[in-house]
């Protein structure tokens, strides 16, 4: 009987069952996140035939333990009747973390390819080298752009006046 009592709208069977929910996704993201980089330290350090394992593997890396919690508990409470303040602010946080943590990668990702990249060709071109510094550079910019916008666009914001702005911008 004490089970079907209800707390802030829901009863205490929901908020056991989203607690079970929200530690089982914390500790799967968290074994799995370890098995990945236990992975990353057992490598011998050749990049030549796995570089682009090798840059998921370093990318992976810079998950946070903060991602995975957010993470859990926003799909743990996603079946409990929340106010909808307090849902709103749920999907916002999870989708700053999540376009956060997208943006650390896909940066991580483009550095340590591009500086894997930079570290075989400098011998033979140092000019190419320079330029592709620079293009990292770019990149990684033009990354946080759109991690920026997504967040917006996912957060209700109307991003086509500032995508215009962008694209003219641009082109001047």
């Amino acid at each position: 009987a004490h089970l079907y009592e209800r707390f802030l709208g829901n009863s205490l069977q929901d908020w056991a069952a989203s607690a079970c929910i929200t530690l089982a996704i914390l500790a799967f993201g968290i074994a799995l996140r370890g098995l990945v980089l236990a992975k990353l330290r057992r490598r011998d350090g050749a990049l030549t035939a796995r570089r682009w394992q090798d840059t998921f593997l370093i990318a992976f890396e810079n998950t946070s333990f903060f991602f995975i919690l957010v993470l859990a508990l926003h799909f743990g409470v996603e079946n409990l009747e929340l106010h909808a303040k307090v849902a709103k602010f749920r999907d916002y946080l999870f989708f700053f973390v999540l376009f956060y943590q997208t943006g650390i990668w896909l940066t991580t990702a483009l550095d340590f390819f591009g500086q894997s990249y930079i570290r075989e060709t400098v011998t033979k071109e140092p000019a190419r080298a320079t330029t592709l510094s620079a293009m990292i550079i770019l990149g990684d910019v033009a990354i946080w752009v759109v991690m920026v916008l997504l967040f917006l666009a996912n957060c209700g914001a109307n991003i086509s006046a500032l995508v215009a702005g962008l694209g003219v911008g641009g082109v001047a």
